[in-house]
């Protein structure tokens, strides 16, 4: 992807106010997006699901992850190719190690034990952890378990991400110029392909497919999924395709200027869809059809918490099922007790629940040797490889074989997530696509017309965001364990998660960042430091040519760039 187009003057030297503050909108919008993560009925992976769970912020969280880091990504792409374009290679890659590189590995390191051990603590407080050991030796026993190549980098996730889109971008820039198209003639017909493309209003038909089939591949209900530091990489290409469409776009500028029309149908048409699409994934949620993770119970599901716990009785007392009772026997005795003496469990203790099923029989490997001499009605897939010796069964094939047995046992209680039929999954999965590409380019077109010009205080926002969004999931976490068990309505509570995290990160940023070697890494250059920070009613900063902005280069991150 070398660019064939030279950029004028006024192309390379002013800053992109709308993209600039699209792509902070986008940072500063993950603090309201986990301010309502919190409040989802179901537990989907915080220390603690709140009481006053509510499905209307359910949908709204969905809805936001149908666009958000899409939107980003592709104003990274632009701002990647702009960077490489003004710097060249060498200081490119040297400015992403600094501004991207340097901080993902300082902050993860820094923050992952914080937030492992507020995980902990949330899970013993809301019953979803059943174990008579502190929350110190279980912190201290996970991250111990925890190998690096399934480690999930928190909310730093996008950064690897990022790294892993550059690196990919720039294996295929240097693999056209130096072997496959040294002339550029294929480059340059896919920049008029994809112009004709981005420029028809049917283009978003064409670019939701390869992102369709990447949720079709992977059963992404949820949504695109990169992976732990061992990298999904069909989730990396999906994002890869909102990256390469930025990076195309500052190839021909003129492009950015097609969605400044229509900006408000896109988002109208996309925002239906995209409640449309919660509606059914949290239908199904409820249903038992489907998961947040991957795997829950080895894509198995407790359907009848009830019907189960009478199953695993029946088989602790009377031993009416030699499988039952030997999963009841590999089950923590703090497990044993509560289900015992709990009925009606939570959405977190259930979750719990599921996580010590899938640790004592999903990966048990003496299971399967029961279950060859008992009278199960297994799938004609797993009565095969009962045949094979568990030595020579790899681990996914074990798990897939317990999860038949497990299921066999204890059916209709436990049950495999729906297989959904191919056209259902298809036209869901392309209908995710669809929303994804019709709110980011709707929200670029808003953010062209809204925010040509920007202000005193939007810079300092923009500026701020990337402080903001490392520092706001730990504070929200803390917040959690705190107030998550008050009897009180959402709507002062989800202000609450709000507000807090953002108050903090901006006193923090101004007092402690902006002014010191953490604002060069985070913004590229270390401001005068001040008192005060910029009044609400701070004027216009004037566009190049009628005032006094200073040409400046926008990273694909917050800050002017150096």
């Amino acid at each position: 992807m070398a660019s064939s187009v030279v950029l004028g003057p006024s192309a390379v030297s002013e800053r992109y106010h709308s993209l600039d503050a699209l792509r902070a909108s986008m940072m500063l919008l993950g603090i309201v997006l986990h301010a309502t993560w919190f409040f989802v009925p179901v537990w989907s992976g915080h220390p603690i699901t709140d009481v006053s769970a509510n499905w209307g912020l359910a949908h709204f969280f969905y809805w936001i992850h149908l666009f958000r880091m899409q939107a980003f990504f592709l104003v990274a792409g632009f701002f990647a190719h702009l960077l490489l374009q003004r710097r060249g290679l060498w200081r490119f890659l040297g400015n992403r190690v600094l501004r991207i590189g340097v901080p993902f590995l300082l902050f993860t390191a820094l923050l992952y034990p914080i937030m492992s051990y507020q995980g902990v603590l949330g899970g013993l407080l809301s019953g979803r952890i059943q174990s008579e050991q502190t929350a110190r030796s279980l912190w201290l026993e996970e991250l111990s378990q925890t190998t690096l190549a399934e480690l999930w980098p928190i909310h730093f996730w996008f950064l690897y991400c990022l790294l892993l889109l550059y690196g990919v971008s720039l294996v295929l820039l240097l693999l056209f110029r130096v072997a496959l198209d040294r002339q550029g003639r294929v480059r340059e017909r896919v920049h008029r392909a994809l112009a004709g493309v981005l420029s028809a209003r049917w283009g978003v038909l064409i670019l939701a497919i390869p992102v369709a089939g990447h949720l079709y591949w992977t059963d992404g209900w949820f949504g695109i999924n990169a992976g732990p530091l061992k990298p999904l990489w069909s989730g990396v290409f999906a994002y890869w395709v909102f990256f390469a469409i930025g990076w195309c776009m500052h190839q021909q500028p003129a492009l950015l200027r097609k969605h400044d029309r229509g900006w408000a149908w896109r988002i109208a048409v996309g925002g239906v869809l995209g409640l449309m699409l919660s509606g059914v994934f949290y239908q199904q949620l409820r249903d038992g059809r489907m998961s947040f993770f991957y795997p829950m119970i080895a894509d198995t599901t407790i359907r009848d918490f009830e019907l189960l716990r009478e199953r695993l009785m029946q088989s602790a007392e009377e031993g009416s099922s030699p499988l039952a009772a030997h999963i009841w026997q590999k089950l923590a005795p703090e497990y044993q007790h509560f289900i015992a003496t709990v009925s009606s469990p939570t959405s977190d203790q259930r979750a719990g629940i599921g996580f010590e099923l899938s640790k004592a029989a999903i990966l048990d490997v003496e299971l399967a040797g029961l279950a060859a001499v008992s009278q199960l009605d297994l799938p004609a897939e797993a009565q095969a490889a009962l045949a094979v010796p568990a030595d020579q069964r790899t681990l996914p094939e074990t798990m897939e074989l317990n999860r038949n047995i497990v299921e066999a046992v204890f059916t209709p209680a436990i049950a495999s997530f729906w297989q959904a039929p191919v056209w259902y999954r298809a036209a869901f999965f392309y209908g995710y696509a669809l929303c994804s590409w019709l709110l980011v380019f709707g929200f670029l077109g808003f953010f062209s017309y809204a925010c040509a010009q920007t202000s005193i205080v939007f810079r300092y926002l923009a500026d701020s965001s990337y402080w903001l969004y490392i520092v706001h999931l730990p504070l929200q976490f803390q917040l959690q364990l705190w107030i998550a068990p008050w009897q009180v309505p959402w709507l002062p509570k989800v202000v609450l998660y709000m507000a807090y995290p953002t108050v903090v990160g901006l006193l923090t940023y101004h007092f402690l960042v902006r002014s010191t070697f953490l604002g060069v890494l985070l913004n590229g250059r270390r401001y005068p430091f001040v008192w005060r920070m910029p009044r609400l009613s701070a004027r216009k900063i004037p566009r190049r040519g009628a005032g006094s902005l200073v040409p400046e280069v926008v990273d694909p991150l917050p800050g002017s760039g150096s």
